[in-house]
């Protein structure tokens, strides 16, 4: 009976490498022709949801019809294969024309056509750092939203 057992631990830690993929790529466009693609060196389907993969060493690209593109890095994302929903975390930094942004946390709502940063934001344009709660990118009109989720709070910021 020994044997059978040593048989199982095989099989699922088969099944567990399955479940780690190297290299990944993902491209797509939403209805406006921006284009979205998204690079990671391993993913790991969710035990929990298959559609969902957790993405490690990630850089994404946003290509705004008639915009500069957006850049985006982070240690881990997770991704959502249906609606192409990306949640960015830990270490993460965007980059758009003169600006450099890093956040903790960075959502790509893909069919919202929004992106959310938020939890210790620093945001670099210039000459200028601003400190921020939030800030929200509509991904069709380009505009950018910074703002204090307490009111008491002004957003900072530095002239250097």
């Amino acid at each position: 009976s020994s044997n059978k057992n040593s048989e199982v631990e095989e099989i699922e830690s088969k099944e567990n490498l399955s479940n780690i993929i190297k290299n990944l790529n993902y491209r797509s466009f939403d209805g406006n022709g921006n284009e979205y693609i998204l690079n990671a060196d391993f993913g790991e389907v969710s035990e929990e949801n298959e559609d969902i993969i957790i993405l490690k060493k990630v850089t994404g690209i946003i290509k705004l019809t008639n915009k500069s593109e957006i850049n985006i890095r982070a240690d881990f994302a997770k991704y959502n294969s249906k609606s192409f929903d990306t949640y960015f975390y830990q270490n993460v930094s965007g980059f758009f024309e003169d600006s450099k942004v890093y956040a903790d946390n960075f959502d790509l709502l893909f069919n919202s056509s929004k992106a959310i940063l938020y939890n210790n934001i620093s945001f670099f344009d210039k000459n200028t750092l601003a400190k921020a709660d939030e800030i929200l990118l509509d991904l069709i009109s380009g505009d950018i939203n910074i703002k204090m989720l307490d009111k008491e709070k002004k957003i900072q910021i530095i002239k250097n």
